[in-house]
């Protein structure tokens, strides 16, 4: 968990923080990577139900290949990472908190754990 953590802070994926009124603190574990590795999970199982679901439609290969005619260029990219791109607006970083050693650390990017699901609705 340390080495994971000073990891997470070196590629500034989560930061130290300061406490503060209405911040959310999630427990986090570690899960292994089939390359041997570990990753960190921020565990946000009772957030998650609070977050707001947006209806988002993903590209598929099949509409992906309509787009790509002749002379245009491809390219690749190492998505490794990338989750850890999309950055949360930093009001919002105090609900991604947890607590490891008695140092209190916050995502101010997307962490893995988080997860929009469509709220269920029952029909009268």
């Amino acid at each position: 968990m340390d080495q994971e953590i000073y990891t997470l802070l070196q590629k500034g994926v989560i930061e130290e923080a300061y406490h503060s009124n209405g911040e959310f603190l999630s427990n986090v574990f570690l899960r292994p990577k089939k390359d041997g590795s570990f990753r960190l999970i921020l565990n946000l199982k009772n957030l998650n139900s609070h977050v707001e679901y947006n209806k988002f439609k993903m590209d598929t290969l099949q509409s992906i290949l309509k787009l790509v005619t002749p002379g245009c260029y491809m390219a690749t990219i190492d998505l490794k990472d990338t989750y850890y791109s999309v950055l949360v607006a930093q009001e919002h970083c105090k609900y991604l908190r947890f607590v490891w050693r008695s140092k209190l650390y916050q995502y101010p990017c997307f962490p893995n754990g988080l997860s929009v699901k469509k709220a269920s609705t029952k029909s009268g």
